[in-house]
């Protein structure tokens, strides 16, 4: 009968610290989501879309925003050539391998 009880007693113990560990948890969660949200908006305050940020072997790369499924617009060659939405990555490399190469990305 002994056992029992110590079982019992455990058991109570077990429950009354669950909630501690939730409030804990949730409070951590904020505190995370606070300074994510902080750090984002100040690191990417100086950026505008359409921003040049760089470029690789003579190609720009631009700025797109935070939303990467929003469109700006369409890309086209000097030749008429539809290279996707602009700044996305896969215009990006249709523009790499079309400006630089007679072999079209398809």
């Amino acid at each position: 009968m002994r056992k029992d009880r110590s079982d019992y007693r455990f058991a109570q113990t077990k429950r009354r610290r669950k909630p501690w560990l939730i409030v804990l948890a949730i409070i951590g969660l904020c505190i995370t989501l606070l300074l994510v949200l902080y750090f984002h908006d100040t690191r990417r305050s100086d950026l505008q879309i359409g921003k040049e940020l760089d470029s690789y072997k003579g190609v720009a790369v631009y700025y797109n925003g935070i939303n990467g499924s929003q469109s700006h617009g369409k890309s086209y060659s000097d030749s008429g050539y539809y290279y996707g939405y602009k700044w996305q990555c896969v215009e990006y490399i249709k523009r790499l391998c079309g400006g630089n190469s007679t072999k079209r990305v398809r």
